[in-house]
């Protein structure tokens, strides 16, 4: 486990998320203006009047929800890391959260990251266009990201660990949870082989979008992103706008993009940063023009629309 200061605090976090229902960024100023005072890493116990006078909730219900938070960390794994925004390990990326919970080798955090994105229907090309893009992209040492969702990304995942590459598992769930079931043994295979990440604590209770917030977290901690196969309007579609939003580049196949019973690829492939590339073993020199920079592209100044017309 991560040290007792680093725990304490996002359990701290945990507490006012409860008590107070806010989103993020009020939980952050609020954190940082009660930081002033006395050190975040120390239990709110032991000044639960300053945060009752910051928050205005009343001391016994922080207290109660400081304990139930605490009671729901204890069923975290013994080597379990907690990483905070600014620790050496915690990915480069705008965007991601205060916390990230981890379970694995943390070194997969330093290499070049491609999330690999796709349907959960995938056809028999998408299965070999999956198969044989992590074997290009391991070739170079790139770690692969990805959901446990079925599809697209279980078989980047299962190629990945068959080959003996680096795979990083992005949940949408806590640590201690799993979805889908059926990808229990995954999960559990990529904690041990290779690095699993989720910025949901273990008292999050699941909800079907916190994938949004995944994909979210998928775009941002990875240099680029590969969307396989995906139906018009899909979660991957999604996390390929994600992915523009923060700068970095995109790629389809060409074979997608020729697809005329689709719309989206071809509207995605006009935007600057997104390409259209032939097979697999061209994606490393377009995703990585300069080999050994890891600084992505500057971050585009438009936000995108997926209901955009052009």
């Amino acid at each position: 486990m991560e040290s007792l200061k680093q725990l304490q605090e996002a359990i701290n976090w945990e507490a006012l998320r409860l008590s107070l229902k806010q989103e993020d960024w009020q939980l952050e100023r609020l954190l940082d203006e009660i930081g002033v005072h006395v050190s975040l890493g120390d239990p709110l116990t032991l000044h639960p009047n300053i945060y009752s006078r910051y928050t205005g909730v009343s001391v016994e219900e922080l207290l109660r929800a400081h304990s139930l938070v605490k009671e729901a960390f204890f069923t975290l794994a013994p080597h379990d890391r907690i990483l905070k925004r600014g620790d050496p390990h915690y990915p480069e990326g705008e965007g991601l959260p205060r916390f990230l919970y981890a379970r694995g080798n943390l070194e997969l955090l330093k290499m070049q990251r491609v999330t690999i994105a796709g349907t959960g229907s995938v056809s028999n090309q998408g299965r070999d266009y999956t198969a044989d893009s992590v074997k290009a992209l391991i070739e170079h040492k790139v770690a692969i990201v990805a959901g446990l969702n079925v599809g697209i990304e279980g078989i980047a995942h299962l190629t990945t660990l068959a080959e003996k590459g680096m795979a990083i598992g992005v949940l949408s769930t806590p640590l201690t949870e799993t979805f889908p079931e059926s990808h229990k043994q995954l999960q559990t295979l990529l904690g041990e082989m290779g690095l699993l990440l989720t910025q949901f604590s273990p008292l999050s209770q699941s909800e079907r979008w916190h994938t949004i917030l995944r994909n979210k977290v998928m775009a941002a901690l990875s240099d680029a992103t590969l969307v396989v196969e995906e139906r018009d309007g899909g979660g991957a579609v999604k996390q390929a706008f994600y992915a523009l939003e923060q700068g970095k580049r995109v790629a389809l196949f060409k074979h997608v993009v020729d697809n005329r019973s689709l719309v989206c690829p071809r509207r995605l492939v006009q935007r600057q940063g997104v390409f259209s590339v032939k097979s697999p073993a061209a994606l490393y020199p377009i995703l990585f023009p300069s080999v050994g920079k890891k600084s992505p592209p500057k971050p585009l100044p438009q936000q995108f629309s997926l209901f955009e017309s052009s």
